[in-house]
């Protein structure tokens, strides 16, 4: 991923915490892939621009498979389970999934 990448993405992120919102959508432009990618990001809760959390990835985020992580991950870190650290959860969408994920 390069650096005007990145700056966007923690651009959204910094834009949609001050709204309160926990998840949104960015699209990216690949030059490499010649195509425009949509990438879903799920904040924390009570997210804050001044604490480091741990990012996780997944794939098929255009399946019920990045609402469910997401609810797991909201579910897990709670003070009464306390199992995982609050994190940001990005996942990637396909347009060919069977192309794009098939080994």
């Amino acid at each position: 991923m390069n650096r005007i990448t990145v700056i966007i993405i923690l651009t959204c992120i910094q834009i949609y915490s001050v709204f309160g919102q926990s998840d949104f959508d960015v699209n990216i432009n690949s030059k490499a892939l010649e195509d425009e990618w949509k990438i879903k990001i799920h904040l924390p809760q009570d997210y804050s621009e001044d604490k480091f959390y741990p990012v996780i990835y997944i794939t098929d985020a255009n399946s019920d498979n990045f609402e469910i992580a997401s609810n797991y991950i909201d579910m897990l870190s709670l003070p009464d389970y306390d199992v995982i650290p609050k994190c940001i959860l990005v996942g990637i969408t396909q347009k060919q999934r069977l192309i794009e994920l098939d080994p």
